[in-house]
């Protein structure tokens, strides 16, 4: 192989490296978009006001729960469903950027072993 053969095989493992590493800023940005929703003031404040309503009713495993009291349990109920749900795609999210940090380590090898390999084994 020659070595315009070699530098066009890494060119080509470097834009792979490129594709890889926006894959990767595009799931970090994904992950600081998930992470400031969590943070959302009001999303704070509802659940501190779901809280004190919840505090309000003595024992809501009673029959006969005010209807108001049935509505902020469901609503506080939908809301730890989202948040858990922004937690577990966090995860996964860092879970895909962990694999596409191998991708690139991969890669980044590929290279060195292209541009290190003597010329009679190509």
């Amino acid at each position: 192989m020659d070595k315009n053969e070699i530098y066009a095989k890494v060119n080509a493992k470097q834009q792979e490296i490129v594709d890889v590493w926006d894959q990767i800023n595009f799931q970090k940005q994904l992950v600081e978009n998930y992470e400031g929703m969590l943070k959302d003031p009001r999303l704070i404040e509802m659940d501190a006001k779901m809280d004190q309503a919840i505090k309000k009713v003595e024992d809501p495993a009673i029959f006969g729960l005010p209807e108001a009291a049935v509505n902020v349990l469901q609503e506080r109920q939908k809301l730890s469903s989202q948040i858990t749900g922004l937690y577990s795609d966090i995860a996964e999210t860092q879970i895909k950027i962990i694999q596409k940090l191998g991708q690139v380590l991969n890669l980044q090898a590929d290279i060195i072993d292209m541009l290190t390999a003597p010329d009679n084994e190509q």
